[in-house]
């Protein structure tokens, strides 16, 4: 005759009844684990959900800032910089192309070739001439008709203004009413922005 077979919940009875220590104590440290990790439901619902929303709006800030960063770094990284600017940008000297024709005492023209190296696109150049106690500045456009007694050396009054090309120089004539002892160049950038730095030239010879 064949032994009856035992249910699972016989099983569990038969369990218990064996192990009622066992049973107890591993609900014990089952119980003692979740409350360590969950003392307080409803408070650990609240950090998490707390926790969830910062870091989207970390998330959200970061993406904002990296839209607006991004393009305008790049935006700076690809034009030209003063600091790429001030080495290429140069007063040639020469007794015939960077020079004074001393016309009078109150009528003098200025010679000035500028030497442009391996560099983009500029806007320009700022001139700043002084003598004695006068000092006064004017821009070189491309493309400005000619103003402020400046104009391109050996060519007509009424053509349009010049800038050298890479690795070039064009030389512009310059009325001036005093007796020049220092010139500095400032670059202007596409921007509009004119640099700080210059170069000088502080021997002006006869033109010869």
């Amino acid at each position: 005759m064949n032994a009856p077979r035992k249910t699972g919940f016989q099983f569990k009875m038969i369990k218990k009844t064996i192990f009622p220590e066992f049973n107890q104590s591993v609900s014990s440290s089952f119980l003692i684990i979740l409350n360590k990790l969950f003392p307080d439901s409803k408070h650990a619902q609240s950090q998490i959900v707390a926790t969830v929303i910062l870091i989207l709006l970390v998330v959200t800030t970061s993406i904002i800032i990296i839209g607006f960063v991004v393009p305008f770094v790049n935006k700076q990284l690809s034009g030209v910089d003063c600091l790429d600017v001030i080495q290429e940008i140069n007063i040639q000297n020469s007794d015939k192309y960077t020079c004074l024709n001393m016309i009078s005492s109150s009528d003098n023209i200025l010679n000035l070739q500028i030497h442009r190296g391996n560099i983009n696109d500029i806007h320009g150049f700022s001139v700043e001439i002084s003598g004695g106690s006068s000092s006064f500045t004017i821009q070189i456009v491309d493309g400005n008709f000619a103003s402020d007694g400046i104009s391109m050396f050996g060519k007509p009054d009424d053509l349009a203004l010049e800038l050298p090309g890479k690795n070039e120089e064009r030389t512009y004539s310059i009325n001036l009413s005093i007796s020049p002892e220092s010139v500095n160049v400032y670059p202007i950038l596409i921007d509009g922005k004119t640099c700080s730095s210059a170069d000088t030239l502080s021997t002006i010879v006869l033109c010869k």
